[in-house]
């Protein structure tokens, strides 16, 4: 990782130790709530520390094949839909205006004008304006 050795106070060699673990102490011992600590693992060069031994993850485990899937599917959906058709554009995308208008056109059909076979083949729209609507017309119990 050549690129690693131009950034001030950077090192990629395997033996590296924070400053915690030079004074002494493992690392995140002593430091301050909230602050980036460096961390010797494969996958990332820094870690959040918490503060707290209580706080798990608000989703699921972390590098597996779970991680991404939910974006992962729909950046899939996004590639096939809007980048490799020819529906939301005309001719081949020659500037960054051109996939950004796709782009908007994609987001405006997928919010507003979908069917969704799990909300009854409605738009995202229509079930949501139901959705307030019923919560309008039930009675207020409080």
């Amino acid at each position: 990782m050549p690129h690693l050795s131009k950034l001030k106070g950077c090192s990629h060699a395997s033996n590296h130790r924070s400053r915690s673990e030079a004074a002494g102490r493992p690392s995140g011992v002593g430091s301050p709530v909230g602050v980036l600590l460096p961390h010797r693992g494969p996958h990332n060069a820094w870690t959040y520390f918490r503060g707290q031994p209580r706080i798990q993850p608000s989703i699921g485990t972390v590098g597996d094949a779970y991680d991404n899937s939910l974006m992962e599917s729909i950046i899939g959906l996004f590639k096939t839909e809007a980048i490799r058709t020819e529906v939301f554009h005309e001719g081949p995308y020659r500037k960054l205006s051109d996939v950004e208008f796709a782009t908007a056109g994609w987001v405006d059909w997928w919010n507003n004008q979908r069917l969704h076979s799990s909300i009854g083949h409605l738009t995202p729209i229509e079930y949501e304006q139901l959705h307030y609507a019923a919560l309008e017309a039930e009675p207020n119990l409080i």
